[in-house]
C-alpha cells in the first residue's frame, strides 16, 4: 500500500475525527480558560467562594420553636441594629442547608446530628449549638461597647 493509500484510510476512520474533534475541543476550552481567567488562577476558579466565611450566621427555620425563642429574644433587644449577623433559614432552599453542613463539618461535628438553632460565629471559626447557648452568645456581642 503506497501513503497516499495510508493517509486516506486514516483520514476516512471515524476513530480519527472523533479524537482530532476533542483535541480541537480541547484547544478551544484551554484557550477560553486562559484569555478569562489566565492559568494561574485557574485553581481559584474551581474553589467554593464562602461569602458567609466571617459573618456571623444564625441558622433557623420557621417551624422551630426554639429558633422562635432565639428570635423573640433577638427582636426584644434589638440584635440585629447592634450585631452584625446574617439569618440562613435551611428549609429555604439547599444553598443554605449546605451552608449549615459545611460549617458544622468545619468545627468537627456530625451533620446528620445537626439541627437549628445553629449558630456560625465566623470571627472565632467556632459553632454554637443550641438556643440557650445562641442567646448568650447575642447577650454577650450585645454587652460590648
Amino acid at each position: 500500500m503506497n501513503f497516499k493509500k495510508q493517509v486516506r484510510k486514516i483520514m476516512t476512520s471515524q476513530l480519527f475525527w472523533v479524537g482530532f474533534a476533542c483535541l480541537v475541543a480541547l484547544v478551544v476550552f484551554a484557550g477560553l480558560l486562559y484569555a478569562n481567567f489566565g492559568f494561574l488562577s485557574l485553581a481559584g476558579y474551581f474553589e467554593k467562594q464562602d461569602i458567609y466565611k466571617d459573618s456571623i450566621i444564625l441558622f433557623f427555620h420557621d417551624e422551630c420553636p426554639y429558633c422562635a425563642q432565639v428570635d423573640a429574644y433577638l427582636k426584644s433587644n434589638n440584635a440585629a441594629q447592634k450585631v452584625e449577623f446574617v439569618k440562613l433559614n435551611v428549609l429555604e432552599n439547599e444553598y443554605n442547608r449546605n451552608e449549615l453542613a459545611d460549617k458544622a463539618q468545619v468545627c468537627g461535628l456530625d451533620i446528620d446530628k445537626i439541627g437549628v438553632p445553629f449558630l456560625w460565629d465566623g470571627p472565632e471559626k467556632k459553632c454554637v449549638i443550641g438556643y440557650v447557648d445562641i442567646i448568650n452568645f447575642f447577650r454577650q456581642k450585645l454587652k460590648k461597647p
